[in-house]
């Protein structure tokens, strides 16, 4: 780690999903060694992605998600309103397409122009 604080949104995001973990890795009943080495890592740092003192990166998220017989979305459903982001559905959603999203974020201030045309 580089020795910065991470902000308080991003420790409450990691507690967030390491929870998650947690919740859908005792439920199967796998201890923590048996996720950690089926993932590939120590038990002990997937402890710290349990309790939320380390992030997990989307790649292993979706390999632990996957593992456990979920979606990876299913693991991170529910963190926009624990941050207490505000979204809104505004539109049909098409899951393959971006840009045919359904979730939009109300008042975020983009500065970026072209940015802020491709969010509207």
């Amino acid at each position: 780690m580089s020795g910065r604080k991470k902000s308080s949104e991003v420790v409450k995001a990691d507690q967030f999903i390491g929870n998650k973990i947690y919740e859908l890795r005792t439920a199967k009943k796998w201890s923590c060694g048996e996720l950690a080495n089926a993932i590939g890592i120590t038990y002990q740092q997937l402890k710290k992605y349990e309790a939320g003192i380390d992030g997990v990166s989307i790649g292993r998220l979706a390999l632990i998600a996957n593992l456990l017989g979920y979606a990876t979305e299913f693991l991170l459903k529910g963190i926009d309103q624990h941050l207490g982001y505000r979204v809104s559905s505004l539109k049909g959603s098409n899951a393959d397409d971006p840009a045919g999203s359904d979730m939009r974020y109300q008042g975020t201030n983009i500065q970026d122009l072209s940015l802020k045309k491709k969010c509207a």
